[in-house]
């Protein structure tokens, strides 16, 4: 199934998480939907897995409830589940119809076929047609959502791979969400995304992940942090805050600390400094040596990226 990359990265949680399952079946399905997101408990049985429909759907029943059943999408986030939405029924003549009576649609549907690179099957001429009739956006939005969502292919998962028909779909409905309904506020998300992607790599390295990619799980999260406005050195504390606290990077503890102080609204070092306390008595003490703990822990840290020889 994969051609452009040798290596299937998974992250140290969800590796812990499948071997203490047991469960092979959601350990084969996970592999194969990080190598393709478009594999789903209802398509497995068709991308070489060999699984029925009721093994397939037990398998991803098992990753929901390790809760590792994202696939990547592009518009996913770590909390975030697929839009449902009600779709209109659209028969095959409807869309034989739409295309030859509104040249819109018709050039949509040519300019999806070749930027996909293929002809669209007729499932997927039936979800290009709900998104151009239900979901209120401007052709010329679509065309930019096409480009977007190819161009974030490209730069996942590597040149010449394209977005499947369902990440369009997914992407095209978090846009509807957004009220991205005008070509000059999708271009403006568009920039704003670029931004935050651009600012995650330095996310990353204080993360210690600096000499590898991110999957898109932990991209995902990064760029929400950056999104909530925080910066490195906020998101650095937070790291040492989880590390202190349960040994090593757990991506929830860590978006829980962050998300904590994003609710409470500190978002510099400073505020989070003066406003990360509880109201218990003797709590400022606690926070004086938590803090202490995790000035300490950056100290040793730096000292120990740069080949200074230390001691725990």
């Amino acid at each position: 199934m994969e051609t452009e990359k040798s290596v299937v990265e998974m992250s140290r949680e969800a590796v812990k998480k499948l071997v203490a399952s047991g469960c092979g079946d959601a350990a084969l399905l996970y592999l194969a939907r990080r190598i393709d997101p478009d594999v789903c408990a209802q398509t497995a049985g068709l991308q070489g897995l060999g699984f029925t429909q009721e093994r397939a759907a037990g398998a991803l029943a098992a990753l929901r409830k390790m809760g590792l059943d994202e696939v990547g999408g592009i518009a996913e986030t770590p909390e975030s589940e697929a839009p449902e939405m009600d779709k209109e029924s659209i028969s095959v003549s409807d869309i034989a119809q739409e295309i030859e009576s509104n040249g819109d649609f018709a050039h949509l549907v040519a300019e999806t076929e070749r930027r996909l690179g293929s002809k669209l099957s007729t499932a997927a001429l039936v979800i290009l047609m709900n998104i151009y009739s239900n979901l209120g956006l401007p052709t010329e939005v679509l065309y930019l959502l096409l480009t977007y969502c190819v161009e974030d292919a490209q730069r996942y998962y590597g040149t010449g791979r394209k977005p499947t028909i369902r990440q369009l779909e997914k992407e095209a409905y978090h846009w509807a969400r957004l009220e991205l309904d005008t070509p000059e506020k999708a271009a403006k998300y568009i920039q704003y995304r670029k931004d935050a992607l651009s600012k995650a790599g330095s996310a990353a390295e204080v993360l210690g992940i600096g000499a590898r990619r991110l999957s898109r799980s932990e991209e995902n999260y990064i760029t929400r942090w950056i999104e909530w406005g925080f910066g490195p050195d906020e998101i650095e504390a937070a790291y040492d805050k989880t590390v202190l606290k349960t040994g090593e990077l757990s991506w929830k503890y860590l978006n829980t600390i962050l998300q904590n102080w994003h609710e409470k609204n500190l978002h510099t070092l400073e505020e989070i400094r003066l406003g990360d306390r509880r109201p218990v008595q003797g709590r400022s003490e606690v926070d004086r040596y938590e803090l202490e703990a995790i000035e300490w822990a950056k100290k040793y840290n730096r000292r120990k990226a740069s080949g200074e020889e230390v001691q725990g």
